[in-house]
């Protein structure tokens, strides 16, 4: 009897420790389930502030794309406009230079005809007074003959006179 009752005392001890046991398992099962939940949420949580961030960063990349094309665009605009301006400023000075050099040969050509013309006058002018002159010096020549041929007749009458 004694040995049921010892048989049965470590029994009852056996089940005390093993509720014990059982219910520091339950314990420990339920504190560890509470941290994983807890890490779980936790997780979550880092997880949609990743994706958030992400969504986040993506949206302000793309912003900054928009606005980068935007800013190449006004430049290559604000660019294309000042080309233009210098091709129509280049083409109104052609125009102009072309006019300039158009009034320059027509007053070179009107003071070359009138230098020209003057050259022309003076040289009729000049061609006139040397023909006067040429037929001056022709009739005071042919006088001069005519004097000294009258001359040497007379000197001759004289010699036949005086002999």
């Amino acid at each position: 009897q004694k040995v049921e009752e010892l048989t049965m005392q470590n029994e009852y001890q056996l089940r005390l420790k093993d509720l014990n046991y059982t219910e520091k398992i339950k314990e420990a099962t339920e504190k560890f389930n509470q941290e994983l939940d807890g890490d779980k949420k936790n997780y979550e949580l880092l997880l949609q502030s990743k994706n958030d961030m992400e969504m986040e960063y993506e949206e302000k990349i793309k912003q900054l794309e928009e606005r980068h094309g935007q800013q190449l665009q006004a430049l290559e605009a604000q660019y294309q406009q000042k080309i233009m301006t210098e091709v129509e400023r280049y083409q109104q000075l052609v125009t102009e230079k072309d006019v300039m050099n158009e009034k320059w040969e027509e007053k070179l050509a009107v003071q070359t005809e009138d230098h020209d013309r003057g050259v022309q006058e003076l040289t009729d002018e000049y061609e006139g007074r040397l023909q006067e002159e040429v037929a001056v010096l022709e009739r005071e020549k042919s006088e001069k003959e005519g004097l000294i041929q009258e001359f040497e007749e007379t000197r001759k009458q004289l010699e036949e006179d005086v002999d």
